[in-house]
């Protein structure tokens, strides 16, 4: 009995690492309207080196992007806010302090699409 209890949890804690470690770090983004004081999720997604997100900003918009990571030793991921010329408007990166945040606010200027561009990092 003893064996087999062992054998159950040995198994079970593999196939839990197995599912763990595909886990991939995501992104929210979120909204903020000009009188509100809270930020609504628009949209998340899974995260993938080198790929670009499209979205639409307004004028006055206030935007906020998360980083979710599955596990704390995690690769940092730089979030890049580019315009329509590929031009970066903001990021989470601090290249002078080489300091990642896990999130940070955009303020948008004018109406237009923009690009979320994503680069996993290692520490």
């Amino acid at each position: 009995m003893k064996k087999t209890l062992l054998v159950i949890t040995c198994l079970f804690l593999s196939l839990f690492w197995a599912y763990s470690s595909q886990a991939q770090t995501s992104f929210v983004l979120q909204s903020k309207g000009v009188e509100d004081d809270h930020f609504v999720t628009i949209k998340g997604d899974d995260i993938r080196p080198n790929e670009k997100h499209v979205y639409m900003f307004s004028n006055l918009g206030y935007y906020r992007i998360k980083i979710k990571h599955p596990h704390k030793e995690s690769n940092h991921v730089v979030v890049r806010i580019l315009d329509q010329n590929n031009k970066e408007i903001a990021s989470n990166y601090n290249p002078d302090t080489k300091t990642y945040n896990h999130h940070f606010d955009f303020k948008c200027g004018r109406t237009g699409m923009y690009y979320l561009a994503f680069e996993e990092m290692s520490n």
